[in-house]
């Protein structure tokens, strides 16, 4: 095992280093809401870090490199910024508004949200789960929506609001514990104060989503039962009375994006599928006379008129100049509107035709705003976000200039809008390299403009990374490539394909290399590459980084159109599964599966978990594998100890289903801030989406595209322990005491190994603070970390410890005495592996004629002697005997010497790790011979003691800590009384 970095070696002589390093303390920080160091946006949809590179891929063509995001409203006639609208002034949350029909914006709380205005701090009571942005794009301070449930104050999740004339209505769903089922809930809210109009629950119906609103109706989807299928259907606003319709929504739980427009829902289905379907909202039916156009990569869509508006490029397979149009009664292309050309200034890389990406629209009736990867309208300039006439399409006027990331949402009066602070924009199209210290773009390009290309850039789905090369996975082409992690060329010998059964382009979500292998898990039915032909594998298969197919194959299935694998975690020889699948190697595993990593067997039973269970996201804390995801419908998070395979749920959760889960730091991130250890939420109440992490760092993607950069989240981590240890034969016992000093420890881990600062042997995780163990014959050193949720400490104090009879220990180094008064200390340093010590004593050098006197495992002897000359050693023992003498200690008591005073002026200084130690010489007493520092972690302690013959002294590399020093004048008759401590504080 490689020795673990930060460890401060032993010096052997250095006793006041080895005291001091022995007991150092962790630095305690205080815990604070985290804040990300850098963020990077926008269009980012999957990282890899690697070593001090951070690896970006998605759908972006270019970055705005590390700034501060800023949400402002726009004036919609003068197009500057309303510095008096409302704002979020918690600088990790965004305000995500959703339009209320009225022109105004209802926004979702969470707990440590605060928001202001030109009005000043808008602080919601307690409880609140809903505020409101009003037409004047100021906060509206009369309203504040409450619980869905009185009866349960603590419930603050809700899902998509709506509102219907003056009524708002929210809805969630609770775990009913004594049914062992889901329930949906709904209730109304005055739209003018949030006062709770009426509640109601639904017996049966496991899940109401809105999905908007029409003039007198809110429209949801309902699923009734377990695993039931999702139904369109209405609540009326003011009795709650739920309508249901025959009118299936198929793939609802595929990550459907939906609009309510007018008395039509519209929604585009994933792929393979992409049909933006129409639904008459007063027949609950699909429309009559629409034909569900194919939309692929659908963001956004906007109704003005007549024309359905969307964010594609293709509509029917043919590419068309965005925003494309529809006829709203037909979804048949609008071959009368011609938008105006949507260009860029800077050459593509390679050459590549530019095709601009829109990202969000929005409309005041009149108008459409847009909002993308562009920088010139019809040649005129515009930097990201422009209006064109919904009538004809010609370029408006209003041009705010603001680098848009995202969204666009409208209030009567505004447009809100997030953007970068600065115009820091970087061209890197699909895929960049970060430096993760401070979130520059790296000049490390792989599509860059003056390479030949011999590969076609695409928008990438997934990352992997090693020393050698980053892989990645397109997200329209089915392509796996490799890039040089030093010259970002494209390996032209190394390609993968995965296609789906009808031939049509695969898609890889997730990958991870281990074991020698890329594993890849998505979906598709079949795979290929340069160096193998087409073979079956389905949403699993590994490749080696030479190229070659493995055998590795687990079979997977489960419902059509789902999304069988999710996430893959690799831990030693097992390859653990989370996605949507419910048969794994032709046994029932739902959503959750381990298998082995090179024959692909199942190597744990069934973990026993609900019906209707998806797993999103696996991480591991070195122990247990912590898994995320929803079941029937409700967030599901907890963790699994192989090989045992029951699964601990944590909670509460925050109501939203995490996308994927990352451990770092001692914490878990699946949609709130988790104590793994504790199984519950911290205080922290910031909430986390797609996440990735190492022992370093946090990453958080959010739903815009915007990447954070979170270093260790700071808190109050554990101390070094103090260890001891003993053996009995061959077993061996092991104790720990925590250091107060530090954070509270929840767990540990002990390591062991065949020398000193080398810990090859093992690394054991502990919750006890003691361990015994029968174990071979030999010489083992030990040391143990303690740990929280909040980091580890630095390592304990080393202990040798021999197991059954190998060799006598080492003789002890020089002994050393003081005297005060009639009072004599004798001290020797510790031998390792000693398990006692015998002290030999006599009148003569060499002669033992006064006796040895046995003693315990301590390292001095305390006695009142008469006046004399004696001659002192001391042996060590342990099992397999005793060691030879230490060097002998002459000591004349002949009681003439009188003792020295005190030294005066005894003063420290610190410069960095150096500290300096001087003081004057008694000038009363006996002449002092020497004088002899000791240190102490607390007033008069002592934990080590040094001689000197000179009036100053310097520890060159002291630990960090807090140390308690004093010095004593020293001669034939002893020691003099010390000096006060001195407080020495070691950074």
């Amino acid at each position: 095992m490689k020795t673990p970095s930060g460890r401060l070696r032993r010096a052997a002589g250095l006793a006041v280093l080895a005291g001091l390093a022995a007991l150092s303390r962790g630095t305690v920080r205080a815990d604070v809401a985290p804040a990300p160091a850098w963020r990077l946006g926008d269009g980012i949809a999957a990282t890899a870090i690697q070593g001090e590179r951070i690896y970006v891929g998605g759908p972006f063509s270019q970055l705005y490199t590390p700034s501060e995001t800023e949400e402002q409203f726009y004036d919609l006639v003068t197009a500057q910024v309303r510095a008096d609208c409302a704002r979020s002034t918690n600088t990790s949350r965004t305000l995500n508004g959703v339009p209320d029909g009225r022109g105004g914006l209802l926004v979702p709380v969470a707990e440590d949200d605060t928001f202001a205005d030109a009005a000043g701090p808008f602080a919601p009571p307690d409880g609140t789960t809903l505020v409101r942005i009003a037409e004047t794009c100021l906060w509206d301070r009369a309203f504040a929506a409450g619980v869905v449930d009185q009866g349960a104050p603590d419930n603050l999740t809700i899902g998509r609001p709506a509102r219907v004339g003056d009524t708002v209505v929210l809805t969630n769903t609770v775990y009913v514990p004594d049914r062992l089922q889901l329930r949906a809930q709904a209730a109304s809210f005055n739209a003018a104060t949030g006062a709770q109009l009426s509640y109601r629950y639904y017996d049966g119906i496991t899940g109401i989503d809105v999905l908007g609103a029409t003039e007198t109706r809110v429209v949801v989807s309902i699923q009734s039962g377990f695993g039931g299928l999702r139904l369109l259907g209405t609540l009326h606003p003011v009795t709650l009375e739920l309508t249901s319709s025959a009118t299936v929504l198929a793939d609802e739980n595929l990550g459907v994006r939906s609009w309510v427009r007018g008395d039509t829902l519209y929604r585009i289905r994933p792929a393979p599928s992409n049909a933006l379907e129409a639904y008459d909202l007063t027949t609950l039916a699909p429309r009559s006379g629409w034909t569900p156009p194919v939309v692929p990569a659908l963001l956004d869509l906007e109704v003005v008129g007549s024309r359905v508006f969307l964010t594609a490029r293709t509509v029917n397979g043919q590419t068309v100049p965005p925003p494309a149009a529809l006829l709203a009664s037909s979804g048949a292309l609008d071959a009368a509107w011609v938008p105006p050309a949507l260009t860029r200034r800077d050459p593509e890389p390679g050459g590549v035709t530019y095709v601009p990406t829109l990202t969000a629209l929005a409309t005041d009736g009149q108008r459409l705003f847009m909002s993308g990867d562009f920088q010139r309208v019809g040649g005129a300039d515009r930097e990201g976000v422009a209006a064109l006439s919904a009538a004809g399409g010609g370029l408006d006027l209003w041009d705010p200039a603001p680098a848009v990331v995202s969204p666009l949402e409208a209030t009567t009066t505004a447009l809100l809008m997030t953007r970068p602070s600065g115009t820091n924009r970087t061209t890197r199209r699909y895929l960049a390299a970060v430096d993760r210290a401070d979130g520059a773009l790296l000049a490390w390009n792989h599509n860059d403009s003056a390479r030949v290309l011999q590969h076609t850039p695409t928008p990438v789905a997934a990352l992997a990374a090693d020393a050698a090369f980053v892989y990645f996975a397109s997200a329209t082409s089915g392509e796996i490539l490799r890039a040089s992690a030093d010259t970002a060329e494209v390996d032209q010998t190394w390609r993968l394909v995965v296609r789906r059964a009808d031939g049509s382009a695969g898609v890889v979500t997730t990958m991870v290399l281990a074991n020698g292998q890329l594993y890849l898990g998505g979906t598709f039915d079949r795979i290929s590459g340069i160096t193998f032909a087409e073979a079956t594998r389905r949403s699993l298969a590994a490749v080696s980084p030479a190229g070659v197919l493995s055998e590795w194959a687990p079979e997977v299935d489960g419902p059509a159109g789902a999304t069988l694998i999710r996430a893959l975690l690799p831990v030693g020889s097992t390859v653990y599964l989370g996605g949507e699948f419910a048969v794994v190697n032709d046994q029932f595993r739902l959503g959750f599966a381990a298998v082995d990593a090179v024959t692909g067997a199942l190597v744990m039973a069934e973990t026993y978990v609900l019906g209707e269970t998806r797993i999103h996201g696996l991480a591991t804390d070195g122990v247990r594998v912590l898994v995320g995801g929803v079941s029937f419908g409700a967030p599901i998070v907890g963790s699994v100890t192989p090989p045992d395979s029951t699964l601990t749920q944590f909670g509460p959760t925050s109501g939203v289903v995490p996308a994927s889960l990352a451990f770092t730091g001692g914490r878990l991130y699946a949609g709130l801030e988790y104590d793994a250890d504790a199984g519950t939420p911290t205080a922290r109440a910031t909430r986390w989406g797609k996440v990735t992490a190492d022992d370093r760092a946090l990453v958080h993607l959010d739903a815009d595209g915007t990447l954070e950069y979170y270093p260790a989240l700071p808190g109050n981590p554990p101390g070094p322990p103090v260890l001891s240890a003993s053996a009995a034969g061959n077993t061996v016992t092991v104790t720990w005491t925590p250091d107060a000093g530090g954070g509270v420890p929840s767990s540990y881990t002990l390591y062991a190994g065949t020398a000193p600062g080398t810990y090859n042997l093992a690394a054991i995780p502990l919750r006890a603070t003691s361990l015994t163990a029968t174990v071979p014959t030999g010489l083992y050193y030990l040391t143990v970390v303690a740990r929280n949720g909040y980091g580890a400490s630095s390592f304990s104090n080393e202990v040798a410890v021999q197991a059954g009879c190998v060799a006598a220990p080492p003789a002890p180094a020089v002994p050393t005495y003081t005297r005060a008064g009639g009072a004599l200390v004798i001290h020797w340093p510790a031998s390792a592996t000693a398990t006692s010590y015998v002290l030999e004593a006599g009148q003569a050098s060499g002669v033992m004629n006064l006796g040895a006197i046995p003693l315990g495992n301590v390292t001095r002897f305390a006695a009142t002697a008469p006046l004399g000359t004696y001659y002192v050693r001391v042996r060590a023992v342990n099992a397999c005997g005793s060691s030879a003498p230490s060097a002998e200690l002459a000591l004349n008591l002949d009681g003439a010497t009188p003792l020295p005073a005190t030294p005066t002026g005894f003063a420290a200084s610190v410069a960095g790790r150096a500290v300096g130690f001087a003081w004057t010489a008694p000038v009363t007493g006996g002449t002092p011979s020497g004088y002899q520092i000791e240190a102490g972690l607390t007033p008069g302690g002592v934990i080590a003691v040094l001689p000197t013959a000179a009036t100053s002294f310097v520890v060159p590399a002291a630990p960090p800590g807090t140390f308690y020093v004093r010095v004593r004048a020293v001669n034939a008759a002893g020691a003099s009384a010390p000096t006060a401590d001195v407080t020495v504080v070691v950074p």
